[in-house]
């Protein structure tokens, strides 16, 4: 793509972002070809034919979208656009139609989006197609593109879908300017990254899309939309200049080790949660950094030891902790959260805005002078994983990114500076440029036709690496809200290790916590844990899966994954292939091969690919001679292997690692994976025997555990002993709390009252989802009990986790039999 001046106009200039409004301008043969033109309309004729909204997910206000006079490309006429909003809105420019949009549902984005009549222009590989529009933007307070909407069949019905396809401009152009896409090689490049079939695509519409970060205004002018066909030689032309593909900053940006080749298991959400925060919100009148910092006071100790628990070793808070003017009580906030971590030893990666994205009204020395501050107060704290400057990043968020990324890494360079990404646009785009990629990419939604499938998220990941991306952190989709529905366990599962079999070194859950719906808040559900902190079952996973995946998947970061031949998974015809909801054929069961050339080994991740049915079959490597053997590396034993390959079985969604080599080279890494699944138990163990000590546990015999565990780890030999004697304190501390003074009369009555509160929480929800509105008569007192015995049982939790359980007793004597007898009288109210 490429901007062009109109033959009577200077050249635009423009101020954008770098590499994002650099549209490639396509062969002369392309520009100049008479291929068949499939659609055009110069807005010239057919005034009775509307230019109208497609799409809205905030309150707007519209001035004129319609034809005018004021400006044309060319003729007399073209579309103007002059609104004010929020956030996002698209205006559909081809096809015009009569109609009156009506809500179609099942469009990605969201449950249900406006729809339009379409083109419905069929999209072949073999063949080209030349998109080309003309916009003069006269204002804007966010940006403007150009999409389109393509279409497809799937077993449920017509799939919508919608990529960018123009320039992103975020300031006037002061003049007509040209963008021009060849479809064909984006959007089925884009469709198979997002897991979507390809087969069948047509284009449905050509649409404006409006972003406004806030509340802004948008003039535009739009002219001249045409598609035509392409000569299939020129298809290759812009592959090779796709704009998407942005050149790397020079210099480009240095790789730290340190955190970047670190395996990272964790979740995204905030360290209060969850927390008495959903019942006692930040009043505005006051400091809110302070109240933050109150509430991670009463509620981080619970947390924190809870993630530990889990194998965590990160937690990423987003949210905008810091800001470039934010006075010094957000610094303190996020040196609070800080130690905290650090007490725990969690790896903490604080939500540091400090680039002037999130505040335009920041001046440079502003933002400057914040980041010094930051890497001053945060440099060298060792709670800090990373800083976190943009939740997600895109074109309009590149410039301020990569200038608070160079300038935050100068300054503390053993922490990196990180962001997000969302879209399988955004992956394109800066894949290859930043040396870790974090992708939150969620494909789960609950309407069928909308439903990626729990793959999907692999396939976002296997385009990254593709792209160029060297370390993969993926975020996983732990949650139901709005546009997608809660994850399975077996999809949960499945996320995990196809994430893996593509290249992932990372994983980082989204366990952000809201409101109860009771309480007549947004709420999110199908979260890890609930608001009182009961876990899912996709929490229990984590607590599965994590000791195997940070011991075990670790040797995998920096392992070059091997072409999909080198590694296969047959099922001997049954159940071999599967239809996923947007009409996408898969193998029923994967396996993916990676090269270990450090340790001389190849790594084999076999999954079940799907979520309702198990899955036997054999696993094959290509290459595997006489000399090699077959070691599971979670199970940490030599599985029987033949020239034919090695049999397995696995549940729904689940899957296995393994290292093939020789007898030399496997032992070697079965060692180094005992030591790092030792390491791991025995610190867990450590602090677990601090904790049930200020609990007034005696720890006695776990500490002696901990003695013979370490001293068993420093023979080689003996490391199989050495980890079954880490798992033995771990048993030692958990008799010990149970004989424990307090155990009787308060851990467990907290305990009994934090299950009874995750009952009465579900059933309020559901029955309030199910008949009664948020503020229904019959709920309100309903309501007011819990949030008061809400109240109750944070406040003992705090006490408990700050100073132990002495002098207690009374307090959770009655808290549990109030929230009993409540749980008994909700059922009767609500009817249960």
């Amino acid at each position: 793509m490429d901007l062009t001046k109109s033959a009577n106009m200077r050249p635009p200039l423009l101020t954008v972002p770098a590499g994002m409004l650099a549209l490639v301008l396509g062969c002369a043969s392309s520009i100049n070809a008479q291929n068949a033109v499939l659609h055009s309309d110069d807005f010239e004729d057919r005034p009775e034919v509307n230019v109208q909204v497609r799409a809205a997910n905030q309150p707007y206000t519209v001035r004129t979208i319609g034809l005018t006079q004021e400006k044309a490309h060319s003729g007399k006429t073209s579309v103007k656009i002059d609104l004010k909003g929020m956030h996002g809105l698209e205006v559909q420019l081809a096809p015009r139609t009569t109609a009156k949009p009506v809500v179609e549902y099942g469009s990605i984005g969201s449950a249900g989006a406006f729809s339009l009549p379409g083109l419905d222009l069929p999209l072949q590989r073999d063949r080209g197609y030349l998109l080309e529009v003309w916009v003069w933007v006269e204002r804007v307070d966010g940006v403007v593109r150009i999409c389109v909407e393509n279409v497809t069949d799937s077993p449920y019905g017509t799939v919508t879908d919608s990529q960018i396809v123009g320039a992103t401009i975020s300031k006037p152009t002061g003049e007509w300017v040209k963008i021009e896409q060849e479809l064909t090689a984006s959007l089925l490049e884009q469709k198979d990254a997002a897991g979507d079939k390809i087969d069948g695509l047509r284009l449905n519409a050509v649409h404006l899309s409006i972003y406004l970060p806030w509340s802004g205004e948008v003039t535009a002018y739009v002219d001249d939309v045409s598609i035509r066909e392409m000569p299939p030689a020129d298809i290759a032309a812009w592959r090779q200049k796709d704009p998407a593909l942005l050149q790397p900053p020079d210099p480009p940006f240095a790789r730290i080790p340190e955190v970047e080749d670190l395996f990272v298991w964790g979740v995204y959400g905030a360290m209060q949660d969850p927390g008495y925060v959903f019942d006692d919100p930040l009043d505005n009148t006051k400091d809110q950094r302070l109240q933050q910092i109150e509430q991670v006071r009463k509620a981080a100790d619970w947390r924190l030891l809870d993630l530990r628990r889990h194998y965590c070793n990160v937690l990423v808070q987003g949210g905008g902790m810091l800001f470039p003017r934010a006075g010094q009580s957000s610094y303190d906030y996020v040196k609070f959260c800080l130690d905290r971590a650090a007490e725990y030893g969690i790896r903490f990666a604080p939500s540091t805005y400090i680039s002037r994205h999130y505040d335009k009204e920041a001046t440079e020395a502003q933002a400057e002078a914040a980041m010094r501050k930051a890497a001053g107060m945060f440099g060298n704290h060792p709670g800090l994983l990373a800083y976190w400057l943009v939740d997600e990043l895109n074109g309009d968020a590149a410039p301020d990114f990569f200038w608070g990324k160079r300038l935050m890494e100068t300054l503390d360079p053993r922490r990196p500076s990180l962001c997000s990404m969302n879209s399988i646009d955004d992956i394109k785009s800066f894949a290859g440029i930043l040396p870790l990629v974090c992708i939150d990419y969620y494909p789960i939604s609950p309407v069928p036709k909308a439903d990626r499938g729990a793959w999907g998220i692999g396939d976002s990941v296997r385009y990254a690496r593709t792209l160029g991306a060297r370390r993969i952190w993926l975020y996983t989709q732990a949650f139901g809200a709005s546009s997608w529905r809660p994850p399975s366990a077996a999809e949960f599962r499945l996320q995990l290790f196809a994430g893996l079999a593509e290249g992932a070194s990372g994983f980082l859950s989204y366990a952000y916590l809201q409101g109860p719906a009771w309480m007549g808040v947004p709420s999110e559900n199908g979260n890890m844990v609930d608001p009182y902190g009961n876990p899912t079952a996709l929490y229990d996973e984590m607590k599965r899966l994590g000791p195997f995946f940070r011991s075990a998947g670790a040797l995998l970061v920096g392992a070059q994954r091997l072409p999909e031949a080198e590694a296969s998974f047959s099922t001997d015809g049954i159940f071999d292939r599967i239809v996923s909801n947007v009409g996408r054929v898969r193998p029923a069961a994967i396996a993916r091969a990676f090269r270990d050339a450090r340790r001389g080994v190849r790594y084999v991740v076999a999954h079940n690919n799907t979520t309702g049915y198990s899955i036997g079959g054999t696993v094959r490597v290509s290459g595997t001679g006489p000399d090699d053997r077959v070691l599971d590396l979670f199970a940490l034993r030599e599985i029987p292997a033949s020239d034919s390959g090695f049999d397995m079985l696995l549940e729904p969604g689940d899957g296995r690692l393994y290292a093939v080599g020789n007898t030399q080279t496997l032992a070697a890494v079965r060692g180094e994976v005992l030591r790092n699944r030792i390491a791991i138990e025995r610190d867990l163990l450590e602090l677990e025997i601090r904790v049930a000590g200020k609990m007034g546990a005696d720890t006695a015999a776990a500490k002696a555990a901990l003695a013979e565990s370490d001293d068993l780890a420093a023979k080689p030999d003996s490391l199989v002993q050495a980890l079954e004697k880490a798992l033995s304190g771990l048993d030692a501390v958990a008799a010990a709390n149970l004989a424990g003074p307090h155990y009787a009369s308060v851990l467990a009555p907290l305990e009994r009252t934090r299950t009874a509160l995750g009952r009465i929480n579900a059933m309020m929800n559901g029955r309030m989802a199910g008949a009664l509105p948020a503020d229904a008569p019959e709920l309100k007192p309903l309501a007011e009990t819990m949030r008061g015995l809400s109240r109750r049982f944070y406040d003992v939790q705090y006490r408990i986790d700050g100073a132990g359980p002495a002098k207690l007793v009374p307090d959770v004597s009655s808290l549990v039999a109030d929230v009993l007898a409540f749980e008994r009288s909700a059922r009767v109210t609500l009817g249960l």
